[in-house]
């Protein structure tokens, strides 16, 4: 979840998630449809539930970059850039502009400079209604992908001689590393700075988890694949549960035992076993087309200027209702 209560929508970065030969990963177009819904769900008036699909991003955002990074890591972070800072700045702006111009559509959103420029900057702050959230409301998951495309980065970077030879996976070590000497530190320091306590949330762990599901994937991806059907769709199905018992606290009853275990690891762990499971119905199972869809939401917002401007509107509109 987030690092401060309130309604959520991630705004995943626009990742093309092709294999070899341009062919999809289909069950991860799959699976990132599903967490989109969810999240759906969560704005729905007599719905409330379904915030845990910002996890299930996270996990598969993890398992992405790696893919992605396995097939050309070249200017990884100059790619990154590229697909999702114009598309974050137009909506920002465009938010802005609203605040501007009609500040009465906007409940917490107020047309401050200084709050624009942390924002177009990913420097989080904290809003009058005292959560943590750029100018675009549903932008922080965006924050978190971009602070994350930065480790993975630097991960890449610090493994240089090895991807030369294939071996990335210390590259993932590296990133996992990173993530966790960051959250250590957020959690032992405590710091003062509302970056820094945002940027150090467990929360970042997540994307770990991504990434261990790629590594296994890629090592015993004939394994997995030869799991049965039946296998695969009875993991997915108790995982995605669990996380909808858990939205709904229908396991508040269990919350001596649970509240033991950091959010992180059990969320993280359920967006693994999601991956994983779908993963392994890969080529085994036809998708609706409409969850293969390369620009399935939240996506979809980056494919041209009219989506754009809908996710501007989206974006106000949500700011005005969930306030």
């Amino acid at each position: 979840m987030g690092p401060a209560s309130g309604h959520l929508y991630p705004i995943a970065a626009p990742v093309k998630v092709a294999a070899a030969g341009n062919r999809q990963i289909q069950s991860i177009q799959a699976l990132r449809a599903v967490a989109a819904t969810s999240v759906i769900f969560r704005h729905i008036p007599f719905a409330g539930w379904g915030g845990f699909g910002v996890d299930i991003f996270f996990v598969v955002s993890g398992f992405v970059m790696c893919y992605v990074s396995f097939l050309d890591s070249r200017a990884f972070l100059i790619k990154r850039i590229i697909r999702i800072v114009p598309l974050y700045w137009f909506g920002t702006l465009g938010v802005f502009a609203v605040a501007l111009l009609s500040p009465a559509l906007l409940h917490n959103t107020s047309a401050d400079w200084n709050h624009l420029l942390k924002s177009l900057l990913f420097i989080p702050y904290m809003r009058e209604d005292h959560t943590i959230r750029p100018v675009l409301f549903l932008g922080w998951t965006l924050e978190y992908e971009a602070f994350f495309y930065v480790v993975f980065a630097l991960g890449l970077a610090c493994a240089r001689g090895k991807l030369a030879t294939g071996r990335h996976k210390y590259a993932y070590a590296c990133t996992a590393l990173f993530l966790a000497l960051a959250a250590a530190l957020g959690q032992t320091l405590r710091p003062a700075s509302i970056a820094l306590r945002f940027y150090t949330n467990p929360v970042i762990l997540e994307f770990a988890f991504g990434a261990i599901a790629f590594l296994l994937w890629n090592r015993y991806r004939d394994r997995i694949a030869q799991t049965p059907i039946v296998w695969a769709i009875a993991v997915a199905l108790l995982a995605y549960t669990a996380f909808l018992m858990f939205d709904l606290k229908i396991m508040d009853s269990h919350g001596a035992y649970l509240g033991k275990i950091p959010g992180f690891v059990w969320r993280g762990g359920l967006g693994f076993l999601l991956c994983i499971s779908f993963l392994s119905l890969e080529g085994k199972i036809r998708f609706p087309k409409l969850w293969l869809r390369e620009d399935t939401l939240p996506e979809a917002l980056a494919v041209d200027r009219r989506r754009q401007l809908l996710a501007v509107c989206l974006s106000s509109l949500c700011c005005r209702t969930h306030r």
